[in-house]
């Protein structure tokens, strides 16, 4: 939507304004700030309110005045604003970049770019290294000091980590806040919640008796390496993973309502609060509103969506990418749960004969796990165990088969690894000719690096060879992503694997649950949910 485009313009020209230093400006400035304020609430596009009733639309919104709507209307039908590119070219700065660092102001930032050439972080960051701060009138040695920790938090906001490495943080700091006396209900919210493959910060819920036993196990724990803030009702620490994580304490009345909001994501929970407006109500972070009576007060989030006349709708899925109007139309897939995982397809052989996999199996509890080896036969050791033997076949970069891939059939099934050099096409006939049971890394996708091939292609020749797409989930790669899988969920058949070398990671499953929970497969989509023997039937012939 254009809100978001036009919000922060509008901050940018505050910034830019504030920065002039008069009471004047001060006041025009918060003008802006308040216009940014009423396009981010908006639940629908700033353009359709134009399209529909002009300039006296604009206005009638809540913070936004006659001269603000004109500009409005000067970026829908230019596409520029003038008095933004006026104030651009006096201050070239990234004011929104480097507001985040704590204690810079306009002021501040404009004094950073008359007297140090400061335009943004990377500037900021070199003009520390040279010492060139603490002389610039107003600053000094401490202030120096000061920006130089403030701007490696303000890095944090911009960074994400794999989703795994996140995970388990978040985790072990939630099992440091349960631990401390008088907590009574702790979660993890935001990106974490649903699963995303990457995160930018950690968000964590407590009800709790003794809130200051609460926030001191926070931060206390063995993942903070800094404290930023410590309050009665919200701290944040920064991590040893170069990420900040916030710790709430909220009301038990209203757990429900403020998870809900908390795990998102920001377009879900807009549309959430459109539907509650046409239905007279107002959704918040505190509960679901008719006039003054909280219709949600002491129930879970189930409730929000029910009182929305929708069904529950996982948190994996609230992207806002269909999932509300399926709720509405009551047609949401059943997609699998964490405990319907009932075997493994991918134990990397080496751990599996240095553990041993009857310890595996037992320690697993599945009715099945797979084993996969590079070129080798792990029949010898598959005695007594009711488990599936599997090779690891490579790809050439040029799409070559496998001379000896007859072998394979002394195997249960084999797992085409796709090279990451190899393109879509070179890919697509090497899966037709070889026909391998499972398909794994098929858009080439490491965390930080883009797609080399194309989900949709790989699934058609999938579905010609009869192939099962495997879903990696490690913290190296998340391969294929939901929002990959979801054009041609109902094409193929998928499978998990924990490819885990070490006891620990035999859980890492719960990824590859995640991104099918996040792409709304179908549970009988899902190979991992199928009996042993309905396996075995789906792979033969292979």
């Amino acid at each position: 939507m254009m809100n978001e485009d036009l919000a922060a313009m509008f901050e940018e020209i505050a910034y830019m304004i504030q920065a002039e230093g008069n009471d004047k400006s001060r006041f025009e400035a918060n003008a802006y700030l308040r216009s940014a304020r009423a396009l981010r609430s908006l639940n629908e596009d700033v353009e359709d309110i134009y399209r529909r009733g002009g300039i006296e639309a604009l206005t009638s919104i809540e913070g936004i005045g006659k001269k603000i709507a004109s500009y409005i209307e000067e970026y829908i039908r230019t596409g520029k604003i003038g008095k933004y590119d006026d104030l651009k070219k006096k201050y070239p700065i990234d004011f929104r970049g480097l507001s985040k660092v704590q204690g810079l102001g306009p002021r501040k930032i404009a004094s950073l770019y008359k007297y140090a050439g400061v335009k943004d972080l990377d500037d900021l960051k070199k003009a520390l290294s040279e010492h060139r701060i603490a002389s610039i009138p107003g600053f000094g040695d401490k202030s120096e000091r000061e920006i130089a920790d403030n701007l490696q938090i303000a890095e944090m906001s911009y960074r994400r980590i794999p989703l795994p490495q996140g995970y388990r943080i978040a985790m072990d700091i939630v099992e440091e806040i349960r631990r401390a006396p008088g907590t009574l209900n702790v979660s993890v919210a935001g990106s974490i919640r649903r699963m995303r493959d990457t995160v930018g910060d950690i968000d964590i819920l407590c009800v709790t008796d003794d809130p200051a036993s609460a926030i001191d196990a926070f931060t206390r724990s063995r993942h903070c390496v800094r404290v930023i803030s410590s309050g009665e009702k919200k701290s944040t620490i920064a991590t040893d993973a170069d990420v900040t994580c916030d710790l709430r304490i909220i009301d038990r009345a209203s757990f429900g309502s403020t998870l809900q909001y908390f795990t998102g994501s920001k377009d879900h929970n807009i549309k959430l609060r459109k539907i509650a407006i046409d239905r007279g109500l107002k959704l918040n972070e505190y509960g679901l509103y008719r006039d003054d009576r909280n219709l949600v007060e002491n129930q879970g989030e189930e409730r929000i969506y029910a009182e929305l006349g929708m069904q529950y709708i996982q948190p994996e899925m609230r992207e806002d990418r269909g999932e509300i109007d399926l709720a509405i139309s009551s047609k949401l897939p059943n997609v699998m749960g964490y405990g319907d995982v009932i075997g493994d397809f991918y134990i990397p052989y080496d751990f599996a004969m240095s553990y041993g996999v009857k310890e595996i199996k037992k320690m697993t509890g599945y009715g099945y796990i797979g084993v996969v080896a590079k070129d080798q036969s792990i029949s010898e050791f598959m005695k007594d165990i009711k488990s599936m033997e599997g090779v690891l076949v490579g790809v050439e970069i040029s799409g070559k088969q496998d001379p000896d891939r007859m072998a394979h059939a002394t195997f249960d099934f084999t797992v085409l690894d796709l090279s990451e050099s190899s393109n879509t096409a070179d890919a697509c006939s090497t899966i037709e000719s070889m026909r391998p049971t499972f398909i794994r890394n098929p858009t080439g996708r490491r965390f930080g690096g883009d797609r080399i091939r194309n989900l949709s292609d790989i699934v058609k020749s999938a579905k010609k060879a009869g192939s099962i797409i495997m879903i990696t989930a490690t913290d190296l790669a998340f391969d294929p992503i939901a929002e990959d899988i979801i054009s041609c969920r109902d094409e193929v058949t998928y499978a998990l694997g924990s490819f885990s070398e070490k006891p620990e990671g035999i859980a890492d499953i719960r990824y590859g649950v995640g991104i099918s929970r996040r792409a709304g497969l179908p549970k009988n989509r899902i190979l991992n949910t199928f009996s042993y023997d309905d396996v075995m039937k789906a792979i033969s012939g292979h």
